[in-house]
């Protein structure tokens, strides 16, 4: 069975679980920017200081969301599971806007258990 704890804050909700076929998270994002594409991941842990949270990296599942016109979106991210992991967490970042280096970022900012 698939025990899903809700992380919830006001722009993000990640759904996150663990189950016999894998790590999962469901996202939504709301009152992001409109018609924008923001890259999704679901990051299990603990992990080394050193690693990275990229696409490929052990325990990191990532995706795209695409917000709408009233800039809202959601997504899907199955992953398979960690050794070791106990925990997971969702990060959501945008592009950066004209002249900025670092774009809108979002977190579940709760670790849910695995």
């Amino acid at each position: 069975a698939t025990e899903k704890i809700l992380a919830s804050t006001r722009e993000i909700d990640a759904l996150i679980g663990a189950g016999s076929d894998g790590v999962a998270a469901d996202v939504r994002l709301q009152t992001a920017m409109p018609n924008t594409r923001y890259t999704a991941r679901l990051i299990q842990v603990p992990r080394a200081s050193a690693r990275t949270c990229t696409a490929g990296d052990p325990g990191v599942a990532v995706g795209e969301l695409f917000t709408d016109g009233s800039g809202t979106g959601s997504t899907r991210l199955p992953g398979p599971p960690m050794a070791g992991a106990t925990g997971a967490w969702v990060s959501v970042d945008g592009p950066p806007k004209p002249g900025r280096v670092i774009g809108e970022f979002y977190t579940s900012e709760i670790l849910a258990a695995l």
